[in-house]
């Protein structure tokens, strides 16, 4: 049987959270695409309040994703780095 701690033990790793990163990123243009619905219901496009937080959703979706993984790998190679310097024994 399973101990709890071993379920868990994947949320705890470093890919788990480049993995939420990203679906986090699909989430909010998910959220823009969403609003295309207010424009096939009334069945015309026009700008507003929607068009400008689509656009908002989007671009922020689209400018995060691909920048997320190579950072977040940068900083954790960087800081792992920093921690094996600082700690090693000379």
């Amino acid at each position: 049987m399973q101990s709890r701690r071993d379920k868990t033990v994947f949320a705890r790793t470093q890919i788990a959270k480049y993995l939420s990163s990203l679906l986090l990123c699909n989430l909010i243009q998910a959220v823009g695409g969403l609003l295309n619905i207010v424009w096939l219901v009334e069945n015309r496009l026009y700008v507003g309040v929607a068009c400008t937080a689509q656009g908002v959703s989007k671009q922020i979706g689209n400018v995060r994703e691909p920048f997320s993984l190579p950072i977040s790998v940068s900083t954790h190679t960087y800081h792992g780095r920093r921690l094996v310097q600082r700690f090693s024994l000379l």
